[in-house]
């Protein structure tokens, strides 16, 4: 479908879907003023095809896999709470200041190079995997309520920048270029982080090898808060072997201090040396 002027006398519907045709403008959904829920996935809509009387409570849209260019004609909608435009061919994030009331944004898939003008500050989930981007900054003072961050497939060498998001609970670095475990430390005191992927940044996992400090074990230990790591929840047993391995308590300590004085005092007594001690 290529046109969409029959769906404009159906002034009352409230929620439409038009995924999977060829669509180059919506200008049919100017009569159309009680739209809450507009998914148009899956056309041939531009930047100039988004341009159409804004509904007064248009609350949902999904625009992805399409050919958008820029983000216009968006912040129109004042009312929106949910924007999809996965896989368009943005470089920019602009033209949103206007969504006070934007809480779900995902922008996956697209060409964006820096985190820049969002002004979202009860933005709560924000997806930007699978874009170009190597540095995170202004996004604390953006975005201060963000709960769900998804920067994954990205070319991110650093937390830093991610450190002021005190109600941040999940974050996705999976596939990016993070070099030291260190480069994790910037997010340590994040009070409610509880699930973290650092899958696929290669570099981070040859040092924990070269180290010999297995990394899994090394981040349970310095993010103590952690119950899902890498996709798969923290067990109690690795939690313990993490810190009795990096920071033992001094009982511990004491146990294996007596085990080694009870192995040598084994090895050098003549009776008991022929004693294979495990």
């Amino acid at each position: 479908m290529e046109d969409i002027e029959c769906v404009s006398k159906y002034v009352h519907l409230q929620t439409l879907e038009l995924n999977g045709n060829k669509l180059t403008h919506l200008k049919a959904l100017n009569t159309l003023k009680y739209i809450k829920i507009l998914t148009a996935s899956r056309n041939q809509l531009t930047t100039d095809g988004l341009n159409f009387e804004p509904p007064g409570n248009l609350q949902l849209i999904d625009f992805s896999y399409n050919s958008i260019e820029r983000i216009a004609h968006i912040e129109q909608h004042r009312f929106l709470r949910h924007l999809c435009l996965d896989h368009n061919n943005i470089e920019v994030i602009e033209g949103l200041s206007g969504c006070k009331y934007l809480t779900h944004l995902s922008l996956r898939g697209n060409k964006i190079k820096v985190i820049e003008h969002l002004k979202s500050p009860i933005l709560q989930y924000l997806n930007l995997s699978y874009n170009r981007i190597s540095k995170i900054q202004s996004l604390s003072e953006d975005c201060p309520n963000l709960e769900i961050l998804d920067l994954s497939f990205n070319e991110i060498k650093t937390t830093q920048g991610l450190g002021n998001l005190p109600l941040l609970t999940t974050l996705n670095l999976q596939g990016n270029l993070i070099l030291k475990i260190e480069n994790l430390w910037h997010i340590k005191e994040l009070p409610l982080l509880y699930n973290l992927n650092v899958l696929g940044n290669a570099l981070l996992q040859q040092q924990a090898l070269k180290e010999d400090k297995p990394l899994r074990l090394n981040i349970a230990i310095n993010f103590p808060r952690l119950t899902i790591l890498n996709d798969e929840r923290l067990s109690a047993e690795e939690k313990i072997t993490s810190i009795n391995r990096f920071s033992p308590p001094q009982y511990v300590i004491d146990a294996v201090e007596n085990s080694r004085k009870v192995r040598d005092r084994i090895r050098n007594n003549p009776v008991t040396s022929s004693i294979q001690v495990i």
